[in-house]
Order: C-alpha cells, then sequence, then structure tokens
C-alpha cells in the first residue's frame, strides 16, 4: 500500500510539472500572437492611414477587421456588382495580384 502511495504521489508531482509547462507555453504562444497581432495594426495603421477617412473606415486593432461605415461604397443597391471606388480600395490592399 505504501508503494503505491509513493507512485500515486511521484505521478502526481510529474503531472503537476508538466501542467506548469504547457501553462508556460501557452502564455508564450499568447504573448507572441498579442505582440504579432499588435504590430499587424500598426503597420496596417501607417500604411492606410490617410486612406481610411476616405474610405470612410475604421481598423480595429482588437481583430484587424476592416471595418467600413457606409456601406454604400461596397455595392450599388440590389446589385452584386463591385462599385468602381470598392474595387480601387482591394487594388490597394492587393496591388500586382489580381485586378478587381
Amino acid at each position: 500500500m505504501t508503494g503505491l502511495m509513493v507512485m500515486f504521489s511521484t505521478d502526481r508531482s510529474v503531472l503537476h510539472v508538466r501542467i506548469e509547462a504547457d501553462a508556460g507555453r501557452i502564455k508564450d504562444v499568447a504573448v507572441a500572437y498579442s505582440e504579432t497581432r499588435d504590430a499587424l495594426y500598426e503597420d496596417l495603421r501607417k500604411e492606410f492611414s490617410a486612406d481610411l477617412p476616405r474610405w470612410h473606415a475604421q481598423l480595429i486593432k482588437a481583430d484587424l477587421t476592416l471595418r467600413f461605415s457606409e456601406p454604400d461604397i461596397l455595392f450599388a443597391e440590389g446589385s452584386s456588382e463591385l462599385k468602381p471606388a470598392f474595387k480601387d480600395i482591394l487594388n490597394d490592399f492587393f496591388p500586382d495580384t489580381w485586378e478587381f
């Protein structure tokens, strides 16, 4: 019985060490993600800060979403065709990749 108690205590200690190591790795990944997201936000903000007011858009830091405040810029009412102004915006984002 004593042997079982020692084994259980040892297993528990090893498990505790593994959990702490995993928590450390998870924290490292979370920090790296946050730093990368913040750097991407700053790069996008610098690149498009002059364009955002003209586009009636804002860049959301939390998830790097580009939110347009005037949906009329995207499509004509009742149409699936992109408006020329929105095509220009997309071409700013994807230069030399494809033409919208």
